[in-house]
């Protein structure tokens, strides 16, 4: 949501040569799951974060999606 866009270019912003986890979850489902750690990747990347540098997770059970620093 454009609501959440903030937090990916805070969390893009912090990065300096770090990993960032963008992780997706699917309500019952893997497709979607990875649809959305998909669409999140898709906004760091927009945000200037490297491809090379976003770590993707998915998760059948649960809802929604995060980001994490990994270092």
């Amino acid at each position: 949501p454009a609501a959440q866009q903030s937090v990916i270019q805070g969390v893009a912003a912090q990065r300096q040569d770090g990993f960032i986890r963008a992780v997706g979850f699917g309500d019952g489902s893997m497709a979607l799951a990875l649809a959305r750690a998909r669409r999140i990747a898709d906004a760091l990347t927009a945000a200037g974060v490297p491809a090379d540098k976003i770590k993707l997770d998915a998760f059948a059970a649960g809802s929604g999606g995060f980001v994490q620093l990994v270092y």
